[in-house]
């Protein structure tokens, strides 16, 4: 099988065996008197089956942003205590939770004596305290707390071509 030619390789002229088939402004110059079917126009095709390859590639993005700030009414995780140590927050009740599961959620101690935490790690826990690694000012809080997810907006990707 033959080497595929790119569009910028066709455009600077193209031989087979030392041959010219195709000049430097992408005539057909192959040998004989007419070009192939797919080259009547005299002009090489580029792309696939004789289709016309995009000069511009881009895609537009259209979104909704999520109905709400983050929902504090309906938490995933709730409960009474916590302990720091470091960057590292552990509950003092017992939690059920997968690895990782709150990672991106927000900590929330909610007497407001200390500010929200973002979680970035979790350990998996079956009804024992979770520990969880915070960013943000982590501190002891016997009050309650809650562990809220930050809402999504949806969206989608339409590919353009020209």
């Amino acid at each position: 099988m033959g080497k595929i030619l790119t569009r910028p390789e066709l455009e600077g002229g193209a031989t087979v065996n030392g041959t010219e088939i195709i000049d430097s402004s992408g005539n057909w110059t192959g040998g004989g008197s007419t070009a192939p079917t797919a080259l009547a126009s005299g002009k090489v095709p580029y792309g696939v089956n004789n289709l016309p390859v995009a000069k511009t590639l881009g895609a537009t993005f259209t979104s909704t942003t999520p109905a709400a700030a983050l929902d504090l009414a309906n938490p995933v995780f709730s409960g009474t205590g916590l302990t720091a140590a470091g960057q590292v927050m552990t509950t003092t009740d017992n939690q059920t939770m997968t690895l990782n599961q709150c990672a991106g959620m927000w900590l929330i101690p909610a007497t407001g004596s200390h500010a929200p935490m973002l979680i970035l790690s979790n350990t998996a826990v079956t009804g024992a305290p979770a520990v969880l690694t915070v960013q943000g000012t982590a501190a002891t809080d016997s009050g309650a707390y809650k562990i809220v997810s930050h809402p999504t907006g949806s969206g989608t990707v339409t590919p353009t071509y020209s």
